[in-house]
Order: C-alpha cells, then structure tokens, then sequence
C-alpha cells in the first residue's frame, strides 16, 4: 500500500500479491488484486482483478482477468467497464457531423505526480465513487505518510559469528 515500485514484480506458483495506492512497473504472472493503482509498464498477468486503477502503457489483457473502472489509452483491450482514453486526435474528423465532439485526450487528463485534473478526478471514478489512480479509493497517496518509510536496506552478509549483517534507513 502506497508504495512506488521500479523493477518488474513477478508471482509464480499459488501465490498472489495485493497492490493499493501503488505506482506499479511491468507485472507479471497470476493473482493479483490491483486496487487504486498506477501501472506504468505492461502488465503480463492472469486471473487477476484490477480496479479504480490508470494503465499508461496501451495493454491487451487475457479474458482470465477481472476489471472495473479503469482508466487506458486507446488501443489497449480486454478492459471492461473501463474507459478507452484517445492519445491522439482523430486525423480525420467528419466535417458533416451535427455535433461533432471534441475527445480528452490521455495528456489533458493529468498534472504533475500522477495527479489528474480537477475535471478527470471530477469525471472518471471508481467503484467506490472516488477518483481512480492512487489519490483515490480508502488510502489515497500520501507524500507524507504517518508510518515509518525503508529508505534504504543493505544486506553484507553474515558475520564470523553466524549472523546476519543487515543496515537499515528508515525515516
């Protein structure tokens, strides 16, 4: 839970991994529970449940998957009742259209830090009737968290006395 993650996280075998308010990379393999979060790599995973989250890469996810209220660029599929965002305008508009619309594209939708406009937080909501992505949902991001935070765990090895050398920061 809000946490902000660099490197691929993989499952294998019966286990499975719980993310909220998270800024994810690539995921891959099976049973995850995704709620509230940012994925910023394609995810790679099956029978796993996402939700109230925002895709930034454009993803097509298997039908093993469950997934509500989220926020994807166009192109990506196997999202249901999800929003397909544009990331570019259409080239070629229907001049004779009566009402032609203008669409939001995927770059209008968000500030600085993953936050998302007034309009988008306002407009695309998740099951719970908070914005999607990490500021919304039960534990919304927090830059200043009330828990303690690892910023750093070094792991030298063990001793001449069998034990393990270990040296956390934490603030």
């Amino acid at each position: 839970m809000n946490s902000y993650i660099k490197t691929e996280v993989g499952v294998r075998g019966n286990s499975s991994v719980t993310c909220i308010n998270s800024v994810l990379p690539k995921l891959t393999g099976s049973t995850f529970d995704v709620q509230n979060c940012i994925l910023t790599g394609t995810p790679s995973f099956t029978k796993s449940i996402i939700k109230n989250s925002i895709i930034y890469v454009v993803t097509a996810l298997d039908n093993t998957n469950n997934t509500s209220n989220c926020l994807v660029k166009d192109g990506s599929s196997g999202f249901t009742n999800s929003w397909y965002v544009k990331t570019e305008p259409d080239p070629n508009p229907d001049p004779w259209a009566e009402d032609p619309e203008t669409p939001v594209l995927w770059d209008e939708l968000f500030g600085e830090d993953y936050h998302l406009t007034d309009a988008a937080a306002a407009t695309y909501l998740g099951t719970d009737g908070t914005q999607v992505g990490i500021y919304g949902g039960a534990y919304p991001w927090n830059e200043t968290p009330d828990y303690p935070l690892v910023k750093n765990l070094e792991v030298k090895g063990i001793n001449e006395n069998g034990k393990l050398q270990v040296k956390i920061n934490v603030e």
